[in-house]
């Protein structure tokens, strides 16, 4: 597996592989592997299709709305699964231990529109 620095879509410091497909081509399916920093957060975003998110190893903390809000956040262990439906405004937090999160995810290429705030 090839780790580099992931798309512009993501705020600077994650490592991505790319394991199919191109995140930056519309309506293409991808799926790349996610290696997320300590005290990394992806800030609130709308996905332009569904996404399904698998943590592989580490916690990683998901919450939902239009304002990055560290306390309405919930842990998503190692094993956890969640589809992230198409049009939600997630976003992600690591949970800030030693268990540094790898995550899987899975969508449809397109515009990754940041609402950061």
């Amino acid at each position: 597996m090839r780790w580099e620095d992931c798309s512009a879509a993501l705020p600077h410091g994650p490592k991505c592989a790319t394991l199919e497909g191109d995140r930056t081509v519309a309506n293409v399916p991808f799926t790349y592997r996610l290696k997320i920093p300590d005290g990394y957060h992806i800030p609130p975003h709308v996905h332009p299709a569904d996404g399904h998110l698998t943590v592989i190893a580490g916690t990683l903390n998901i919450g939902w709305g239009d304002k990055f809000d560290v306390k309405a956040t919930k842990p998503m262990p190692a094993g956890s699964f969640i589809v992230i439906p198409k049009r939600s405004s997630p976003f992600l937090l690591d949970a800030g231990r030693d268990d540094r999160p790898v995550a899987r995810h899975w969508a449809l290429g397109g515009d990754l529109r940041q609402s950061c705030g």
